[in-house]
């Protein structure tokens, strides 16, 4: 079976092996029959290729099968038409015209395909064609119009045919400079128009000495064009002609200057052979002044062109591709002039928003969904903002408003924003919710637009530190917060590096006879210079950062590890548990179900002693995805909890859908209780809907033994807590609680911890 690659080349060299029998047997009836077989091979070829090679436009070749069978009609015809007198004499010039027009109507499609008439491209094809219409004209189409021993009506058509063939050269050259891409049935098919062009000129030269009928290898151009046309047609390139799209920038190339140097030259060399004022020299000064013009608009085309590509460059510059909106580039440019004009003579204020957990619509969703997100975004931003005001997008999910008035406008703006962003936001089957965090900063006069974008950053990082979806302020005791916070985010990028972290156990202790039964996994850092860090000081920014992926799979795997330590040593026996806190980054991730899989199978710990604790604001970002992991996750046999229960959307619905294991109740209620009623009631509350439901409870932040038997009475099965011990390191953990101590191992060097690198247990 032949490849549709290599059929257009068989059928190129058949169908030049039937034009060499045609040229070498002339008059014969191989020579017909040759001439025929081409002929109707390349309507067949027109008429397959494009369903051979899946064209997306075939409608072009459609009109291209049409010509050629016109065209084969108008060959077989003519020399019967030449013995014919009136109308019937006409025969095979008609089918001959009928086949320029389906074939100019064809190429006309194909440019279409390709973009349309680019301007420059028409101009510059223009002066080809008015360059070869002045020798076409004066030394053919004239001659045989005025040949006065024939009807007038077959002078006229003689004198057409090379006109019409400068209309099919102006389509073949826009063609030529319109498109960008240079395919090989694209080069076929300028062959075939070329042949018919050199076919056409033949004829017309005799037409010129008044002879209609001249040899009957006039026609092998004819042939050969069909033979070019087919292999176009057979090309698998020539489905690549939707891809064709029009060149930003045309200018005179060398290709171009060998087309178009000739034709500026020819009328003129016209005129000048013409010696006499008639109707010849009329239309070469005709042409020589329509030549000029041309020249004309191509300068002023180029002119224009230039101005708008370098419009376009300007706006692509300073506006963001996504959106649409201006970029920082714009921003900078205009907020400064408006600051170099507003000094000592009014306000105006900026505001900086920043998405909020962003990232987990990239992560979960995909790319796309985040870049229509951010779509309505822009465009509910533009929708709220004046005209006088500016929306801008930074990068990311990073915003600017600015706009004109006091400190009240600006916080009006700030809590307006918010508004419109708490609305659901509709995508393609899926509703999102968002929120932002803001920082609103005033012009003053000693303000620099980069002073004002840095301070309004600050404030936007003081409400994601304050909880998000809000707005905040800038003043100016906030750099200081902000630059502590950047240098936190530094160090903790060098801590998870040099080993700086360690993973603290507190224990969890039997409710009903106060002995432990497991032990809660804590990271903790050593800062070289701080000291000990706080882990409020630090989680938040390593959930901000995505840092929190890399610390909680490696607190994981460092808690697993310890655990099966402490079975190999017989310390503790198969119900002592370890639970370790899961962050919502991690539950929307793709790690944590393959992670602690395969660390529960190599370090042989059960899933049974293993609890993963959520809060229930990382189950709520998103329900969906968090339900389908703790499903997983549960199939493993791995135990969880909700942890800080109470403080969030507590509700019996809502933790009946978990496939949870129990809830740790949250220490806000337990500080209070023997003191204050509420916090009793409400933790009354928590344990009969968890018993409801057959959940374990722990209690957590637990002090004080009036606090113990009161959790104990209510019926809490677990507690942890400082009345029982802080979090220590784990040779601490099982020295207090077990009375174990491991044997040192001679030489061996003390660390405080593995440096986190989570690749080394996968």
């Amino acid at each position: 079976m032949i490849k549709p690659g290599a059929l257009s080349g068989v059928f190129g060299a058949t169908g030049t092996a039937m034009g060499v029998a045609f040229a070498t047997l002339p008059g014969s009836a191989v020579a017909s029959v040759s001439a025929l077989l081409v002929g109707l091979g390349t309507a067949l070829a027109t008429a397959l290729g494009p369903r051979i090679n899946r064209s997306a436009r075939p409608v072009p070749w459609r009109m291209l099968t049409a010509s050629t069978l016109l065209f084969l009609s108008g060959i077989v015809a003519r020399p019967w038409a030449a013995q014919q007198s009136g109308v019937a004499a006409l025969t095979a010039d008609l089918f001959t015209l009928s086949a320029y027009a389906m074939m100019i109507l064809g190429l006309v499609l194909l440019l279409r395909v390709g973009g349309g008439l680019d301007r420059n491209a028409f101009i510059d094809g223009m002066i080809v064609s008015l360059g070869m219409a002045a020798p076409a004209v004066q030394y053919l189409s004239l001659p045989a119009a005025r040949i006065a021993d024939r009807p007038l009506v077959i002078s006229v058509l003689a004198g057409l045919y090379p006109v019409i063939d400068v209309l099919v050269l102006f389509i073949i050259v826009n063609l030529a400079f319109s498109t960008a891409i240079r395919l090989t049935s694209f080069r076929l098919l300028s062959i075939s128009a070329s042949m018919l062009f050199v076919g056409d000129l033949g004829y017309a030269v005799i037409g010129a000495q008044g002879r209609l009928v001249g040899s009957a290898l006039m026609d092998l151009p004819f042939l050969l064009g069909f033979v070019a046309l087919g292999m176009s047609a057979l090309h698998p390139s020539m489905a690549r002609f939707a891809e064709i799209v029009s060149q930003p920038v045309q200018p005179w190339s060398l290709m171009r200057l060998s087309l178009i140097g000739p034709a500026l030259v020819a009328p003129f060399v016209v005129l000048s052979a013409t010696r006499t004022i008639d109707r010849g020299w009329f239309t070469a000064v005709v042409l020589s002044g329509l030549l000029t013009i041309a020249l004309v608009a191509r300068a002023v085309s180029a002119v224009g062109r230039l101005a708008e590509t370098q419009a376009e460059w300007l706006h692509e510059a300073t506006h963001d591709s996504l959106t649409g909106l201006p970029n920082r580039t714009f921003l900078v440019s205009s907020v400064g002039a408006r600051i170099a004009g507003e000094r000592g003579h009014g306000t105006f204020w900026l505001i900086y928003l920043d998405l909020d957990d962003f990232k987990l619509v990239n992560d979960h969703w995909g790319h796309e969904t985040g870049d229509l997100l951010l779509k309505q975004v822009a465009d509910r931003l533009q929708g709220l903002v004046a005209r006088d005001g500016t929306v801008a997008r930074l990068g990311g999910d990073e915003f600017v408003v600015v706009g004109d008035g006091d400190q009240d406008r600006a916080t009006t703006m700030a809590e307006d924003i918010l508004q419109i962003l708490r609305k659901p936001i509709l995508l393609p089957d899926l509703e999102l919710f968002t929120t932002a965090s803001i920082g609103v900063v005033c012009c003053t006069e000693q303000a620099g637009v980069e002073a004002m974008l840095r301070d309004a950053d600050v404030a936007m990082y003081r409400s994601k530190a304050d909880g998000r979806n809000r707005w905040t302020l800038f003043a100016s005791q906030m750099r200081e917060s902000v630059s502590r916070r950047v240098q936190t985010e530094i160090d903790l990028r060098a801590a998870l590096a040099q080993g700086q972290l360690w993973v603290a156990f507190q224990p969890l202790v039997s409710m009903a006879n106060v002995t432990v039964v497991g032990a809660e996994a804590l990271v903790r850092w050593d800062h070289p210079v701080r000291g000990a860090v706080p882990p409020p000081e630090f989680i938040g920014i390593a959930e901000e950062t995505g840092l929190i992926n890399e610390i909680g799979e490696w607190v994981l795997l460092e808690s697993l590890r310890q655990v099966a330590d402490w079975r190999g040593a017989g310390i503790v026996d198969e119900a002592f548990s370890i639970s370790v806190n899961v962050s919502a980054r991690q539950l929307v991730g793709d790690r944590l179900l393959e992670t602690v899989e395969s660390a529960l199978q190599r370090l042989q710990v059960p899933p049974s002693c293993l609890t993963l604790e959520l809060t229930e604001s990382a189950l709520m970002v998103d329900g969906t995805r968090a339900l389908e992991m703790l499903e997983h996750l549960r199939g493993l046999g791995v135990r969880l909890a909700v942890d800080d229960f109470g403080t969030g959307y507590s509700s019996l619905s809502y933790l009946s859908k978990l496939p949870v294991y129990g809830v740790k109740i949250d220490r806000s209620f337990v500080k209070d209780l023997a003191h204050n009623e509420q916090d009793e009631t409400i933790t009354r509350a928590i344990v009969a809907m968890s018993h409801s439901l057959d959940l374990v409870i722990t209690a957590e932040g637990i002090e004080e033994d009036e606090q113990y038997r009161i959790l104990r009475d209510l019926g809490v099965e677990r507690g942890q807590g400082w009345l029982w011990g802080k979090a220590v390191s784990a040779t601490s953990f099982a020295r207090d609680h077990f009375g174990w101590t491991p044997a040192p191992v001679v030489g061996a060097p003390r660390t405080p911890s593995t440096p986190v690198h989570p690749g080394a247990y996968s």
